[in-house]
């Protein structure tokens, strides 16, 4: 069968140390920009249950850590994905992800945006979404109505990225500011 095109969507690999950030994101997820600048972490961590009201991590013990700690109002940070399934017309797509506000730090919002070749297809962020209250998640969801508008994006890569907004909407970030993602999906159906 086919590989899925979507891998690694609960950050399970590599194994995160336990209450620690591990070095980078497991493959084939990659630093949104990349290279990051100082001071900006995008990593799979495996956090202390204190951060979170939570019994258990939405998917497993990993998250998609995004993490500044000084203030960079309108830059965008966070992970990105090149799916192995290509944009098709005819075609409706669906990605769904856990967002997560920590006890410890600031919020800096989010995004989670669906492209094509590099061109937008759809997003959703906070305030459109409403944003998690603190130690909890909520869950985000991005959905694309095939557009024949869009036929020239035929064959091009499908990307899932998920963001930090990089803007300061709550605190004084003493501590910094994060946000975390958990258990990606990706679905494709067709038109009707």
């Amino acid at each position: 069968p086919p590989p899925p095109p979507l891998v690694n969507g609960s950050f399970e690999t590599p194994v995160g140390l336990n209450d620690g950030v591990s070095a980078a994101l497991g493959s084939p997820w990659a630093p949104v920009p990349d290279p990051l600048p100082g001071m900006v972490w995008v990593a799979t961590w495996n956090p202390p249950l204190s951060e979170y009201n939570l019994v258990d991590f939405p998917d497993g013990d990993n998250v998609c850590y995004v993490f500044f700690d000084v203030p960079a109002p309108g830059s965008a940070f966070g992970a990105s994905q090149v799916l192995t399934e290509t944009f098709a017309a005819n075609t409706n797509y669906m990605v769904t992800v856990k967002v997560g506000r920590s006890n410890t730090y600031d919020w800096p919002g989010f995004r989670v945006v669906l492209l094509a070749g590099g061109t937008v297809l759809a997003s959703d962020e906070d305030p459109s979404t409403t944003a998690p209250t603190a130690g909890n998640f909520i869950n985000s969801t991005v959905s694309y109505t095939y557009d024949a508008g869009d036929v020239g994006l035929v064959g091009q890569s499908l990307e899932i990225r998920l963001l930090s907004r990089g803007v300061i909407v709550d605190g004084a970030g003493a501590n910094g500011w994060e946000v975390d993602f958990d258990d990606v999906s990706f679905t494709a159906t067709p038109a009707p």
